[in-house]
C-alpha cells in the first residue's frame, strides 16, 4: 500500500507540475507579444518623424543595370511547366 502511495504520489507531482509549467507559458508569450509591439510603435515613430535616408544612397553602377525581357519555364510537378516573362526596365525617373 506504502509503495502504491509513493508512486501515486509521484504521479501526481509530476501532473502538477507539467500543468503549471503549461499555465505559465502564456504569460511569458503575452510579456514578449509586448516588447515586439513598443518596438513597432517605436519604429512607427521613428519612420512619423522622417528620416532623411538620402545619406545613404549609393551611387549606381550602369554595368550592373539589367534591361530587357526574359522568358522561361518554371519547374511543375504536375505539368510540363509554367510559362514565366521577366521584363526589366530602366528605372523612372521622378
Amino acid at each position: 500500500m506504502n509503495t502504491l502511495s509513493n508512486s501515486l504520489r509521484q504521479k501526481l507531482t509530476l501532473i502538477l507540475l507539467v500543468v503549471l509549467s503549461v499555465s505559465f507559458n502564456p504569460a511569458v508569450a503575452k510579456s514578449s507579444d509586448m516588447k515586439t509591439m513598443a518596438d513597432v510603435q517605436k519604429a512607427r515613430e521613428i519612420a512619423r518623424l522622417g528620416v532623411d535616408h538620402s545619406k545613404h544612397k549609393k551611387p549606381i553602377d550602369k554595368s550592373q543595370i539589367f534591361r530587357g525581357v526574359y522568358y522561361g519555364y518554371l519547374p511543375c510537378q504536375h505539368c510540363a511547366g509554367i510559362k514565366m516573362t521577366l521584363s526589366l526596365k530602366t528605372e523612372v525617373s521622378q
